[in-house]
């Protein structure tokens, strides 16, 4: 299940450095 909404989210949230860009996938399932 992929969003863009939340992909962006995900993505505000790594620059924050709070996640791994790299580990999205995986956090996904």
């Amino acid at each position: 299940m992929k969003s863009t909404g939340n992909k962006k989210a995900h993505q505000i949230l790594a620059d924050r450095g709070l996640i791994d860009v790299n580990n999205y996938e995986v956090s996904q399932q």
